[in-house]
């Protein structure tokens, strides 16, 4: 049975490039596999997933993108390019709406913590000598003609 979600432009995890597109296999109760993408026209002669084949045997973690060689779904989700994932707007109309309060306990403790006496600063540590190679022959020139006698 087919849902009819072939053609689908996909967008790449890793880079964000648009290079594949699903085919008649692709259905999003099934895990994602090699023959569920296939590269767009414009692509078609890239290799599918740099190096793998694109049958149905080949995991989601052998599907590299062709572009940038990093995974295409690492998760298995696909990012579809030709709609945007509604659900993170939502997300964030809510987030939006929360009523962010000076009052909550959280707010208190991290006030009480900032207004907290800074602790004593360590005694600064002193500056090392600094040497020239030329001087740091000498010395080891010195310290190996002392430990000869």
């Amino acid at each position: 049975m087919s849902i009819g979600m072939e053609g689908f432009k996909v967008r790449c995890r890793t880079c964000r490039a648009v290079l594949y597109e699903t085919t008649k296999d692709y259905t999003c109760h099934k895990p994602l596999a090699g023959n569920m993408l296939k590269l767009l026209p414009l692509y078609k002669d890239w290799p599918t997933y740099d190096g793998s084949l694109a049958v149905e045997s080949t995991s989601r973690f052998l599907m590299f993108c062709s572009a940038c060689s990093g995974y295409i779904s690492p998760t298995g989700k696909l990012d579809f390019a030709d709609f945007p994932d509604e659900k993170v707007h939502v997300i964030s109309d809510e987030r939006s709406k929360l009523a962010w309060r000076e009052t909550g306990e959280p707010v208190k403790k991290a006030k009480a913590l900032h207004n907290e006496p800074l602790p004593k600063a360590e005694p600064p540590i002193p500056e090392a000598e600094v040497f020239t190679p030329e001087e740091i022959i000498k010395k080891i020139g010195k310290i190996s003609h002392a430990s000869h006698k």
